[in-house]
């Protein structure tokens, strides 16, 4: 009697930046928050990790991220980082005229509290991001996400120093430059 042929798993098409920012969305609304989270693919799997407590500074944040992609890397369970995404909530201010605002965002009595997913791929170093605004009801409650319009020229311009850092070590985590301590 034959053996049945035996077919290796299917394999998963790569994650989107619409399927990221969909179950994004569901998870803060269902917890009324969203933890800074980190998305990395790879071609032997996909690793999904809170960074809890994030830093308090922007340069605290990159070489938190820039560890996280080092130990990753090292650790070998991702396999080739084929993409990564960072989700996180952030203050927003809007300017129409254009001028640089006085405040920051956190301080503006303006400001909109946002969730951002943004994405990039490693290959192209392309980046993506999407950002909806956090809508609360009079008791703080979240309700609905919606999506901020998008302009083409900013679209173009979209950076993520946080992702940057990311991947930058992990490819020093796959290169090995750096030495244990």
């Amino acid at each position: 009697m034959p053996k049945p042929e035996t077919q290796p798993p299917a394999k998963r098409p790569p994650l989107t930046l619409d399927e990221v920012t969909r179950r994004a969305s569901a998870v803060a609304l269902k917890h009324q928050n969203h933890q800074p989270t980190l998305i990395a693919e790879g071609s032997k799997k996909t690793i999904i990790t809170q960074v809890i407590p994030l830093g308090e500074t922007a340069e605290r944040r990159r070489y938190q991220l820039f560890i996280t992609g080092l130990a990753l890397a090292r650790s070998a369970e991702v396999g080739v980082l084929a993409q990564a995404f960072f989700i996180s909530e952030a203050w927003m201010s809007e300017s129409p005229d254009f001028n640089w605002p006085d405040l920051t965002p956190a301080q503006d009595p303006k400001r909109k509290e946002v969730l951002l997913i943004s994405q990039l791929k490693v290959l192209t170093h392309e980046p993506a991001a999407t950002i909806l605004e956090m809508v609360r009801n009079s008791e703080g409650q979240l309700i609905e996400l919606k999506a901020l319009p998008s302009d083409d020229e900013v679209e173009q311009q979209v950076e993520s120093p946080l992702l940057n850092a990311f991947i930058h070590g992990f490819l020093e985590g796959m290169i090995g430059t750096i030495k244990p301590s």
